[in-house]
Parts: structure tokens; C-alpha cells; sequence
């Protein structure tokens, strides 16, 4: 069975980190604040998001995938959570990697 490619759809890419500093998630959406409601009364971990980045895409699903091959190494179960450690790279570095993937690829 062949897979089928996305639709390009127009909309947000985000970063978002935990209010208690530990766990980050990368997505995509069209409703950030709805999506962000969503993700704090149903993430596994019980705590908040709160974005840091969000970036407008001509294709949401493109830029998604590109970037999260950035973040594998801090993945949690091949989820789009990852968790921000001592051992992982600091939030600024990688925020600033995000915005040039973006640029790069948005």
C-alpha cells in the first residue's frame, strides 16, 4: 500500500516549553491557542505549555517533519515531546537552531 503525501496546508509551527523548564514540544497547527489548550489538559506529564516560537508556514507538514529530525536524539517514545536536559543542547541554542531550520525550509 503506497503512503499519500499531505496536502500542503497553511498555518503555524511552534515551539513549546514546560512552565517547569524540563520537557519541549514542537507541532504543527492552524489554531495555536486552541492547540495549546488542548496540549496542557492533555499532555502526559500534568504540566503547562507555554510557546516560545511560532512560526507561519505555506506547509505545516514540510516544515514539521524537517525539523523534528533536530530533536530525535531528545525525543521521548518518538513522540513530539522532547525533554530539555543538562546533557541536551540549552533551550536559547536550540530555539535558535529552530529559526534557521525555518528559515531554511519555511
Amino acid at each position: 500500500m503506497k503512503k499519500r503525501k499531505r496536502v500542503p496546508k497553511v498555518g503555524f509551527v511552534y515551539l513549546l516549553q514546560s512552565t517547569c523548564g524540563k520537557y519541549a514540544k514542537y507541532g504543527a497547527t492552524t489554531q495555536t491557542k486552541q492547540r495549546i489548550r488542548n496540549i496542557n489538559y492533555t499532555n502526559p506529564f500534568g504540566v503547562k505549555f507555554q510557546i516560545v516560537r511560532e512560526f507561519p508556514t505555506d506547509d505545516i507538514y514540510a516544515l514539521e517533519n524537517k525539523i523534528k529530525w533536530y530533536f530525535v536524539d531528545q525525543q521521548i517514545c518518538m513522540s513530539e515531546y522532547f525533554i530539555l536536559s543538562e546533557t541536551s543542547v540549552c533551550f536559547d541554542l536550540i530555539t535558535s537552531l529552530w529559526e534557521g531550520i525555518c528559515q531554511k525550509v519555511g
